[in-house]
């Protein structure tokens, strides 16, 4: 059976390890923009792309110029429903027997043209697939099916090896780390008033950039607070900020537009032997229900005393990474592979 899958998060060749599992199994094919600049302004050029059109007002869309795929059976769609571009897939594609589409989205939204792709969405595919319960809840209303599958995005192997190999910091001042967009929706500010209320010595390594980058910074120099700046990592690059810190915070907040979808970043510090210790927002207080600490959004004494509590002991910090690191290997490549070739078995039966 021939798989085809497609989306512009494919232009980034680690975002296909999700299917490795299956190219034991089936023949896969990958389709993605040949020339892709990602939100933290990567830039990705493979001339085994397609040729496709930017359209500037609607961040991540679209226009593609899509190969003819006679001998495909399964086609996976790793675009949004609303995208302009799935539109054109669907229409292109519609000779396919089965497609699947993955959303990430979980705020309900709504407007006519929203309405006109999901209903057209919702006619053309086989099966909607999730990355996680938030969005399984606003896919099942939106299109009014109640079987829909929760498929998250994987963590790529050389986290779990990183949390295998690391040792806990049992003695030495504990150092925490924030990687994230330094904004407002990141709990910029609100970190601010958490580091302010620990009243021990402790040093935290920050990695990303954005407009609160300055306040930050400032802070933690009035406050003569241990500090190491990093400025923006890339992705392939964060083993080595996980491998330096004992605890990772996150601060994510809700808006009217965003909240966390899967927190990638929270699992792969889990995988890579980090405590986590977060905000609930969106998924996370799902994600890490087993994997890492969460806190309610601005509720900074728990967070406080979340951090307080594992600096004064240290056991208990590596009781918890041991547990927390275990149980993220639910998001390993290996695991959700798994599950997807569950998922595409059926297609394989239905077809014969």
């Amino acid at each position: 059976m021939k798989i085809t899958v497609i989306g512009h998060a494919h232009a980034n060749p680690q975002n296909r390890q999700d299917f490795d599992y299956l190219t034991e199994v089936y023949d896969i094919d990958f389709l993605y923009p040949s020339k892709w600049c990602g939100s933290f302004n990567e830039v990705y050029d493979d001339e085994n792309g397609f040729r496709s059109i930017r359209i500037p007002i609607l961040p991540n869309s679209y226009i593609p110029f899509l190969p003819d795929l006679p001998d495909t059976d399964v086609l996976w769609i790793d675009e949004e429903p609303v995208y302009p571009q799935t539109h054109y897939i669907l229409k292109k594609y519609a000779h396919i027997p089965f497609k699947i589409i993955r959303t990430l989205q979980n705020i309900e939204k709504k407007g006519l043209y929203r309405n006109y792709m999901n209903k057209f969405v919702n006619g053309q595919v086989t099966d909607i697939v999730t990355i996680g319960i938030t969005s399984k809840i606003v896919a099942e209303k939106t299109f009014n099916r109640n079987n829909i599958n929760i498929v998250p995005l994987s963590i790529s192997d050389r986290f779990f090896d990183l949390g295998k190999e690391r040792e806990i910091n049992m003695n030495d001042p504990l150092v925490l780390g924030f990687a994230a967009r330094l904004e407002v929706s990141k709990g910029v500010l609100w970190l601010l008033e958490i580091l302010e209320g620990l009243d021990f010595p402790f040093k935290i390594i920050i990695a990303g950039d954005g407009s609160k980058k300055d306040i930050l910074l400032g802070f933690l120099e009035q406050r003569n607070i241990e500090y190491e700046y990093r400025g923006f990592i890339p992705h392939n690059e964060m083993d080595a900020f996980y491998k330096d810190i004992d605890v990772f915070l996150n601060t994510s907040l809700r808006t009217k537009k965003w909240m966390e979808q899967q927190g990638r970043g929270v699992i792969e510090a889990a995988a890579s032997g980090v405590l986590v210790i977060s905000s609930d927002s969106g998924e996370l207080k799902y994600v890490l229900s087993d994997t890492g600490i969460t806190v309610k959004e601005y509720n900074s004494r728990n967070f406080i005393n979340a951090i307080k509590e594992i600096n004064s002991d240290r056991e208990l910090l590596r009781i918890k990474i041991e547990k927390f690191s275990k149980n993220a290997d639910r998001f390993s490549k290996m695991n959700i592979g798994k599950y997807i070739y569950s998922l595409i078995k059926k297609y394989e039966l239905l077809s014969s």
